[in-house]
């Protein structure tokens, strides 16, 4: 009777076990998409135009590296679904406020025509707003070579293969799976 008893909390210990271990890769797998909502973040600069999300995103990320060091993984995942719906929010309001902002500067200048100095200042600052959003998406050629990875590209060309989000997402069309990459492939990666 001792034995079975012994054999049955075994098997209740590795049946826990393995759900943990499920929930713990579920976790590392969403963990490894934050990389990618982080370059969203920073493209449409939400910090800028989406204070309040962006503060909720980090409260949430935050919460949920918390909870997966306790190794609380079903918290932790809830937690990360709760950081993308704040990304996602962010991201809506920034580039709502975004295309305001260009959309009132235009209309400035168009309605400016009369007065050449406002005219001139809000076309200056039409300009300054194209320009930041060309900036931000400014890319070089890359062709791939026998070896590569995403992960490398970023390396090499981008000071961290933490970025190799940034390369996936500038080139989807491309790229069907990010671990399935070929030579002579020709990508589009972000300027220093």
């Amino acid at each position: 009777m001792k034995k079975f008893t012994l054999l049955l909390l075994c098997c209740v210990v590795l049946v826990s076990g393995c759900k943990d271990s499920e929930l713990s890769e579920q976790y590392q797998d969403e963990l490894s998409r934050v990389d990618q909502w982080e370059y969203q973040l920073r493209m449409v600069k939400a910090s800028l135009h989406a204070p309040a999300q962006f503060s909720r995103s980090r409260e949430a990320l935050a919460e949920a590296k918390t909870q997966a060091e306790s190794e609380d993984f079903e918290d932790a995942l809830k937690s990360l679904n709760d950081y993308y719906a704040a990304v996602e929010d962010a991201i809506n309001v920034a580039k709502a406020k975004e295309a305001t902002e260009l959309k009132a500067a235009k209309l400035a200048a168009e309605k400016a025509g009369k007065d050449a100095k406002a005219a001139e200042e809000a076309a200056k600052r039409a300009a300054e707003l194209e320009a930041q959003r060309k900036a931000a998406q400014k890319t070089v050629n890359y062709t791939v070579k026998k070896g590569d990875s995403l992960w490398r590209i970023s390396r090499r060309n981008l000071g961290t293969g933490f970025r190799w989000g940034e390369i996936y997402q500038l080139n989807k069309d491309t790229i069907k799976v990010p671990r399935l990459i070929y030579p002579n492939q020709v990508f589009k990666i972000p300027a220093k």
